[in-house]
C-alpha cells in the first residue's frame, strides 16, 4: 500500500539553509516551490541556486513551511494560516512549547527537523540535509488527523523519519541533544581561544576530538539566542547535570581513581555504540490498523505513544469512514516491535490489529 502525498506546491517563508534545503529538496521530487523572504538578496540568491522555483507568496500551496527565528515564528505562522486559507502549515524552529501553546489550529503542526550544518545561509542548502534524520513533528488535540498523515509524507518525502512527541517532550529531549551540545561546542571553543591568547601553539595541537567537538559552534550564531532564552528552564537543568558529571569526573581525575575515571569511559562508549546510524531502517515492516474515533487528542495519543516506546511511523495513512465520525490509520512499524505497539494502543482502548508484514523496500 503505497502512503505517498498527492500534493505538490509549498510556499516557504524565509528561505535560509534549512527553508532553502526543503526547497531543494522538494523541487527535486518535482514540486513547485514558492519563496519569501525578508532580505531580496536571499531571494536572488535562492533562485540561483535552485533553492526556489518563484518568488512570492502562494497561497493557493498545498503547504507552507515557516523557516524563521523562533521569537518570530507564532507571528508568522499565524499570517501564513490566514494568507493560505487550504494550506498545511508548519514550522522548523528548535523549540516547540511556547509557539504550540501560542497557536492551535488543526492546520498547523508544529515541526523541528534535527538536521544541520556549519555552513551558512541559502548557500549552504542542501537536498541531502534530512536524508535519514528524525524529524519531530507536534500534533495536539485540533490536530486533524488527515492533515498529519499528508504531512508526514512530505517530511518523509524529504528523507527523513518523522517523530512524533508533545511541545514539551520535545523541549525537554532537545535540551539534552541538540543546545546543550551546542553551546558546550561554543564554551570549548572559547576556552581554547583565550589560552591561545596566552600559548599561541595552542590551537597548532587542535587534533580531531577537539575539532570534531568543536565543529557546530561554526554553525550560525543567530537563532541561538532566542532558542536559548525559550528553552532556559530545560537547558538550566541539562547544564547542571553535566556540571555535576564534570565534577565527578574532576574528582575522579584529582583522587588519581583509575577506577573511576575508566568506568566513566567505558560506560560513555557503550552508550555510544548504542545510537542508531544515520538512515537506518529496518529489514521488515508491519502495518498496522488503528480505528481511531473523531474525539480530540486521539491522533496524538497514538503517534507519541509510538515515540515514547521508541518506534518509527515509517509511513502513515488514514482513510475515513463514510457517514463521519471515525476513520482507520494505517500505519506502517518496525515488524520486530508491532506486537508490543499494538498490545499498548489495545491497553488505552484502541482498536488495533495486524494488516500485513513484507520486506522493507
Amino acid at each position: 500500500m503505497s502512503l505517498a502525498t498527492n500534493v505538490s506546491s509549498a510556499w516557504i517563508i524565509g528561505v535560509g539553509l534549512i527553508g532553502g534545503s526543503i526547497g531543494k529538496a522538494l523541487r527535486q521530487n518535482e514540486w513547485t516551490v514558492y519563496g519569501t523572504d525578508l532580505d531580496n538578496d536571499v531571494l536572488t540568491k535562492a533562485l540561483s541556486v535552485g533553492a526556489i522555483d518563484k518568488v512570492g507568496p502562494y497561497p493557493e500551496c498545498d503547504v507552507v513551511f515557516v523557516c524563521v527565528p523562533s521569537s518570530s515564528s507564532v507571528e508568522v505562522i499565524k499570517k501564513a494560516l490566514t494568507q493560505a486559507p487550504e494550506a498545511i502549515v508548519s514550522d522548523v524552529a528548535g523549540v516547540k512549547e511556547s509557539i504550540c501553546s501560542e497557536v492551535v489550529d488543526p492546520r498547523f503542526i508544529g515541526g523541528h527537523p534535527m538536521a544541520g550544518s556549519e555552513k551558512l545561509g541559502v548557500s549552504g542548502s542542501d537536498s541531502q540535509i534530512f536524508e535519514g534524520r528524525a524529524w519531530v513533528l507536534t500534533p495536539n488535540e485540533t490536530t486533524d488527523p488527515a492533515i498529519f498523515a499528508k504531512l508526514h509524507g512530505i517530511v518523509t518525502l524529504l528523507g527523513a523519519r518523522p517523530i512524533a512527541m508533545s511541545p514539551k517532550r520535545h523541549d525537554i529531549l532537545v535540551a539534552t541533544v541538540s543546545h546543550l551540545p551546542h553551546l558546550l561546542a561554543a564554551s570549548l571553543m572559547n576556552l581554547a581561544g583565550d589560552q591561545a591568547e596566552e600559548f599561541a601553539e595552542l590551537l597548532l595541537l587542535a587534533a580531531g576530538g577537539f575539532r570534531d567537538m568543536t565543529r557546530i559552534s561554526s554553525s550560525d550564531p543567530q537563532g541561538w539566542p532566542d532558542i536559548c532564552i525559550e528553552n532556559k528552564q530545560a537547558i538550566g537543568v541539562a547544564i547542571d547535570a553535566i556540571v555535576e558529571r564534570l565534577a565527578q569526573v574532576n574528582k575522579a581525575v584529582a583522587n588519581e581513581d583509575r577506577e573511576a575515571i575508566l568506568s566513566t569511559l567505558i560506560s560513555a562508549r557503550q552508550r555510544r555504540e548504542m545510537l542508531p546510524a544515520k538512515g537506518d531502517v529496518p529489514l521488515r515492516i508491519a502495518q498496522i490498523s488503528v480505528r481511531i474515533q473523531d474525539r480530540p487528542g486521539a491522533l496524538a495519543q497514538i503517534t507519541t505513544k509510538a515515540a515514547q516506546m521508541g518506534i518509527n511511523i515509517e509511513d502513515l495513512a488514514i482513510a475515513h469512514a463514510l457517514g463521519g465520525g471515525a476513520g482507520t490509520l494505517y500505519l506502517s512499524v518496525d515488524e520486530s516491535k508491532a506486537s508490543d505497539f499494538i498490545g499498548q494502543l489495545q491497553a488505552e482502548d484502541f482498536h488495533a490489529m495486524l494488516v500485513t508484514s513484507n520486506d522493507h523496500v
